[in-house]
């Protein structure tokens, strides 16, 4: 027999030592290929994260220079349609200036152009100190029409304060620099800026007339210019005529009726441009013209090949209006266009600049990195040396134990077998195994099949195969050998590439004979119980209907005449035959309990409404006894709920008549309050007194059939043992539950839930739009009569000071409410003789009554108090209730 199927035959020879020595070497030689192909693998893995990680980062600097790129687009086209719009509204006016110029008498004309011809055709005009100073020249203009030159003197009158108005307040004057050609180029206006002298200088013109020349090249439209954004406006990259510095010139054709009035030239520095661009992005980027020409850029120019990079951009985008992009050696470009213009916003970053951005990144990848190499290398030497070292050490020593293994499975004393699934024969068993299946067969049962089925149908049965398996198998009784019942226990494994099944049984004949006889004796005891309960429920029954008879007799007993001491005879006997009926009825619905009859009937209530009838219901002994009862209600519980309203109120009713007889003094509270679980109600009533308590040791039997708290409860309060009981039973048969805290000589708590359904519809508000002042100096009654009125609709104001209510501002027409805890005192009211004064006691009347200006209603009954608040007042009269705590 073998133990270890796992091992290589050589491995299990008794005596072969070299077998077990070759064996061992294979191990170590595999070991060793699994460590050294193993640690190369995750050495290129992690060398491979590295490198996704620079791929990542790389892939992420493009995605931000792409978004630095939109950002630089953005603002460029921005500051265009800025300088756009400041272009069109200086066109705009000109050409309104033009059609529409100011009056001026005849004189004032004659003098402006006296004073421009006696300057040689030059003068200096200003509308005023608001203005825009401009410089007028002229060729040629000594031989126009009196007429047209006058209007273009007014025109460059008109202009000193277009310049000024076409700038809103806070943008960059990009009309300020600039001048306008009359369509002859004989009349010049030069712009804040521009003089002929440094004009002159700047040019190299020897006279007037050559610089009418050189600014007429920069007015007549060329086919290098780019059209703008607005119609009749074309944009060009220049030289400023006077600083020789890169600008962008605008020209703007200006006209009336169809024909030119003249041409506008304005000229914008580049360096606003670059500003621009280099707050809307850090990185490199230029705009760049259709030849190649760099407009404005964040960077030095220098160097870079952006004439060759313009073409390669131009010939792969073919008017297309999506970012270009494409590589030129280690330098990358991006490529969007300038809407309006034929220009490119080129954006270009280098290899060198993606390093210099993710430098720390790599630093701490390769830190990573090699720290990971490290420590994965050191891992493999640590298990190499310390773990398969010793490991191959002591499977070397597992060979030397397989004998020993052997002689132990023969003295097992559970019957021990490996059988072969497919044939259904043992491959290795024990002794104790042989006498079993030997008994087996003389009765007629094949043991190994019989094992393999059962074995089979329950690992079908659990859906997990090669898991360990438990069952029973009996055998039965044969001439030589009484029967037997086997606990088998079943595992599949795999043993020389066969599929096997090793199952370990145990002789459980003698536990399950003594399972039967105690079976025997279960049946046995619930069949007494059974007969105990019917017996107590058909005596209960057959002594409840002459029980009836005499609670008959004994009320027409006392509607007769007697005498003080046999009056007092016959309550104690009602007393009496009272407490044998509740108890009678407990053992019956305690007997339908256990036998699952209890009658559970649905229906809609009102659990306010269920509160008070319980609180009226006690509310005599209570104060009888001098107790307290006070009721509280959550806000959220609804006014109507769906469910077993009397057994609710059955429970509630034990707990309650348990509080009042077990509370010698202080108070007793009655609470209701809803639980909300998803679309399900928890209806929650609790009972809280002062009453003696209960310890620890008490709780845990408390709810246990005929069980008092002690010996002395009985001879103290009576009682039968059964009230706890059967409210545990209800609250269970309705799907709730219930349970109690206490504490000895200070009270108890007693809370039970039970689920309910909704209700639809909208609880009635029939005091809405009223006004009523609630005065009670008992905080608890005062929470709970806001709580109603405000229910019903009312706007409430409390009082807490009774004593003080002569103080307060209140309207005669405002309803008044008194709630007395003991005997009613006459609190001073103005106006008490022409009110209606609502009285809310205790010990009230449960419908509302009324004397004279008075109503008088129990606080157990919120019916009567609103009967009382909607009752008709007198003619002239508003009803008025007053609440008053007397503490």
């Amino acid at each position: 027999m073998h133990w270890f199927p796992s091992l290589p035959p050589l491995l299990r020879g008794r005596s072969s030592f070299d077998g077990e020595d070759c064996d061992v070497s294979a191990l170590r030689r595999y070991q060793h290929r699994v460590l050294l192909w193993g640690g190369c693998l995750l050495s290129l893995a992690i060398v491979a994260g590295v490198v996704a990680l620079v791929l990542l980062h790389a892939s992420g600097f493009q995605t931000r220079r792409l978004e630095g790129l939109q950002r630089t687009h953005a603002a460029v086209e921005a500051h265009l349609v800025a300088a756009d719009a400041a272009h069109q509204r200086m066109l705009n006016m000109a050409e309104y200036a033009w059609r529409h110029r100011p009056d001026s008498d005849v004189a004032t004309r004659l003098a402006e152009r006296q004073r421009y011809l006696a300057g040689g055709q030059r003068m200096i005009v200003s509308a005023g100190p608001e203005s825009a100073p401009q410089m007028v020249l002229g060729v040629g203009t000594d031989t126009w029409p009196l007429a047209r030159l006058d209007r273009y003197l007014t025109l460059a009158h008109s202009l000193s304060v277009i310049r000024r108005l076409s700038t809103p307040q806070g943008e960059p004057d990009t009309a300020a620099s600039g001048f306008f050609f009359d369509p002859s180029h004989q009349f010049l206006v030069l712009g804040d800026g521009l003089t002929e002298q440094r004009l002159l200088a700047a040019t190299g013109a020897g006279h007037r007339a050559g610089l009418f020349r050189h600014l007429q090249l920069l007015s007549t439209p060329s086919a290098a210019a780019a059209p703008g954004t607005a119609s009749d406006m074309q944009i060009t990259l220049v030289r400023h005529p006077v600083s020789a510095a890169p600008s962008i010139a605008v020209r703007l054709s200006a006209h009336d009726k169809g024909g030119a009035i003249g041409t506008f030239v304005t000229l914008e520095p580049t360096d606003r441009l670059a500003r621009v661009m280099a707050v809307a992005d850090r990185g490199t980027s230029f705009v760049v013209t259709a030849d190649g020409r760099v407009v404005a850029g964040t960077a030095d120019a220098t160097g870079l090949p952006l004439d060759s990079a313009m073409r390669v951009l131009r010939a792969g985008r073919q008017g297309d209006e999506s970012v270009a992009a494409f590589r030129q050696g280690l330098r990358f470009y991006q490529a969007l266009r300038v809407a309006g213009t034929d220009w490119l916003l080129v954006n270009t970053y280098c290899v060198g600049d993606i390093a210099q951005d993710g430098r720390r990144l790599y630093a701490v990848a390769a830190v990573l990195g090699g720290g990971l190499l490290l420590g994965l290398w050191t891992l493999l030497a640590w298990l190499h040396w310390r773990v398969f070292g010793p490991a191959l050490a002591r499977a070397a020593r597992v060979y030397q134990g397989e004998q020993l293994s052997r002689s132990l499975i023969q003295l097992s004393p559970v019957g021990l077998c490996l059988i072969d699934r497919s044939e259904a024969r043992p491959v290795l068993q024990n002794e104790l195994m042989r006498h079993y299946a030997a008994a087996a067969e003389r009765s007629g049962v094949p043991l190994y099949l019989q094992l393999v089925q059962l074995a089979s149908e329950h690992e079908s049965g659990t859906g997990v195969f090669q898991a360990p398996v438990e069952f029973e198998l009996p055998v039965p009784a044969n001439d030589k050998s009484p029967g037997r019942q086997l606990l088998v226990g079943a595992v599949g494994a795999t043993y020389q590439g066969r599929s096997v099944l090793l199952c370990a049984l145990r002789d459980l004949s003698a536990r399950v004979e003594l399972e039967q006889q105690q079976a025997q004796a279960r049946q046995a005891a619930e069949a007494a119980s059974r007969a105990k309960g019917i017996f107590l429920a058909t005596m209960s029954h057959e002594i409840r209907t002459p029980l009836h008879g005499i609670l008959g007799h004994l009320e027409l007993l006392g509607r007769s005449a007697l005498d003080e001491d046999q009056q007092a005879r016959l309550r104690r006997i009602n007393q009496s035959a009272d407490s044998l009926l509740q108890i009678i009825n407990d053992v019956l619905d305690f007997s339908r309990a256990e036998a699952g009859q209890l009658e559970l009937q649905a229906e809609t209530f009102e659990p306010i409404a269920l509160l008070e009838r319980v609180a009226v219901l006690f509310s005599p002994l209570a104060e009888a006894k001098g107790l307290v009862m006070d009721l509280s209600v959550d806000a959220a519980v609804p006014a109507q709920v769906e469910g077993p309203q009397a057994r609710i109120e059955q429970v509630l009713r034990n707990l309650v008549s348990n509080a009042v007889k077990f509370t010698l003094s202080g108070r007793i509270a009655l609470r209701v309050r809803v639980d909300v679980q998803g679309e399900a109600l928890l209806l929650q009533m609790e009972v809280a007194d002062s009453g003696i308590g209960l310890s620890p040791s008490q709780l845990e039997r408390l709810f246990q059939p005929y069980v008092q708290a002690d010996a002395s409860i009985i001879s103290r309060f009576g009682g039968s043992g059964l009230g706890l009981s059967l409210c545990r039973e209800l609250c269970l048969r309705m799907g709730g539950e219930i349970h109690a805290r206490s504490t000895p000589a200070v009270g108890s708590v007693f809370t039970f839930a039970v689920p309910v359904g909704r209700v639809a519809g909208a609880a009635p508000r029939p005091l809405a739009g009223r006004s009523v002042v609630l005065a009670s100096a008992a905080a608890g009654w005062s929470d709970e009569l806001s709580r109603r009125l405000q229910v019903w609709g009312a706007q409430v104001q409390v009082i807490e000071d009774p004593a003080l209510l002569a103080q307060h501002d209140v309207d005669a027409a405002t309803p008044l409410v008194l709630f007395e805890r003991g005997p009613a005192r006459e609190l001073p009211v103005l106006g008490e003789d022409s009110r209606c004064v609502v009285r809310v006691s205790a010990d009230g009347p449960l419908r509302a009554q009324r004397r004279g200006c008075t109503w008088r209603v129990s606080c157990y009954s919120g019916e009567s108090l609103l009967q009382a608040l909607l009752a008709p007042a007198r003619p002239g009269q508003r009803l008025l209730a007053v609440g008053q705590g007397l503490d």
